[in-house]
């Protein structure tokens, strides 16, 4: 009888269960080596090594197969290819060759001492494990990797089925088949987000995220104002517009070239790894890594410059502010986009012109003043008296001489018979003539707004 099949043991050494000594915790298929380690269906060497790289030869692999799924009194004895001759592994090869399971090339040869590939250590894992039954009946050797692809078996460093693989290329494929994913479960936890996972794909909306791997898929907490421009659609992401998986990192459903998945990390309007910075999923020029931090709202800043990046209306701008001073700088109001340093008063990214830090403060709807000038936004409001300029209403202002809407005097206002219609605030009057904004009218055109 055959033994059920349930375990491939590769035994290079009888080990007790032990972290391998050149498997750090951090590496990227830990839990596959774990899972074969502790299935024994790999053991150490004799130093307490794995040696993931290590490729595999054609006889080693047979050998696993056979050593799991057979019986010793399954075991053929006999000669069946004329460059295997020695009792080690004869044996097992010749077995395997009278279920099925190996082949020959056309010179009658079985090669053992060639390293195995993936799509001939594919159909060996398949039926060790039991699931030919599950593959397509015919001679195509292909139907193995189409297995395995429907199952998202294969590991992302395989690109080609002749391709030699090692041994941590073989557990992950073993533990991909034997522990598979709850589906249900997955896409729980992905409630209410724009993400979705199949047996093979993870999906952002319909489209497919060709490089992201279902096992080890998360999400990374954002912030808000993180936007992507698709077709007429706006995603607007308060929290999931990061993702990644073991080897990759994801922008909504667009792969981050460089991102480092191991290190990546999100705080706000930016994210980091430990070679760069990222804003909106695009590479943050400029920036050093060692010393970036979060500065305030959208501002970050690194030992060399200020960067602002990620408002709803310049959200693809990563822009550094040149000149500023990074040993003085500071916000001027807390709820504002101003700041200061020694030199320099800027709002955003702009330098404001003429200002004085000293004397530097904010008013309101966009206004700002020092002891010389008023501004509105980085722009200079000609005309403006800063020592009398004060608030009237809605997006009005005034000084001694002159009435002001958005940042543009009101021309010929007569200031003592000015007012603002209660209607609609952006038409005003005075005894001679009606504004619009800052456009003049005849009087007559106001009538409506002031009855």
């Amino acid at each position: 009888m055959k033994k059920t099949p349930l375990l491939l043991t590769l035994i290079l050494t009888t080990t007790a269960f032990a972290s391998f000594s050149d498997v750090s915790n951090d590496h990227p298929y830990l839990e596959a080596i774990n899972y074969a380690q502790e299935n024994n269906i790999v053991n150490g060497y004799k130093d307490w090594t794995f040696q993931p790289e290590n490729k595999i030869t054609r006889e080693e692999f047979t050998k696993i197969i056979i050593r799991s799924n057979f019986s010793d009194s399954e075991i053929y004895w006999g000669s069946c290819f004329p460059d295997v001759n020695w009792w080690d592994f004869e044996k097992y090869i010749c077995t395997a060759k009278r279920n099925g399971i190996i082949g020959w090339f056309k010179d009658w040869s079985f090669r053992p001492m060639d390293n195995i590939s993936f799509l001939e250590a594919a159909k060996i894992i398949i039926i060790g494990l039991g699931k030919q039954e599950e593959v397509w009946d015919n001679e195509w050797m292909m139907k193995y990797w189409l297995y395995l692809h429907d199952k998202n078996a294969i590991p992302t460093s395989v690109i080609d089925n002749e391709q030699q693989i090692n041994r941590w290329e073989m557990v992950e494929i073993i533990w991909r088949l034997k522990s598979g994913i709850d589906i249900e479960e997955k896409n729980e936890v992905l409630k209410n987000t724009w993400y979705t996972v199949s047996d093979t794909y993870v999906y952002f909306e319909n489209h497919i995220m060709e490089w992201a791997d279902v096992y080890t898929f998360e999400l990374l907490i954002g912030d808000k104002w993180y936007i992507m421009w698709e077709n007429n659609t706006y995603y607007y992401g308060d929290k999931y517009s990061y993702s990644r998986d073991k080897n990759n990192v994801y922008y909504y459903w667009v792969k981050i070239n460089w991102a480092d998945s191991e290190t990546f990390e999100v705080f706000e309007y930016y994210a980091k790894d430990k070679n760069n910075v990222y804003s909106a999923g695009k590479l943050l020029e400029w920036a050093d890594v060692e010393t970036f931090e979060k500065f305030w709202s959208s501002y970050a800043k690194d030992k060399n410059y200020i960067y602002i990046t990620g408002k709803w209306f310049d959200w693809l701008k990563q822009v550094y502010i040149e000149w500023a001073d990074m040993e003085t700088l500071e916000i001027v109001w807390w709820n504002s986009w101003y700041l200061k340093d020694k030199n320099n008063c800027y709002y955003d990214y702009e330098v404001i012109e003429w200002s004085d830090p000293e004397s530097f403060t904010v008013l309101y709807y966009n206004y700002t003043k020092d002891k010389n000038n008023v501004y509105y936004y980085w722009k200079l409001v000609e005309w403006a008296d800063s020592s009398s300029f004060e608030y009237i209403k809605s997006s009005y202002w005034k000084d001694k001489d002159n009435a002001f809407y958005q940042g543009k005097k009101i021309s010929w206002v007569d200031l003592l018979t000015f007012e603002i219609s209660e209607k609609d605030y952006s038409y005003s009057r005075d005894k001679d003539n009606c504004y619009n904004d800052w456009f003049i009218f005849s009087l007559s055109y106001c009538d409506e707004f002031f009855e």
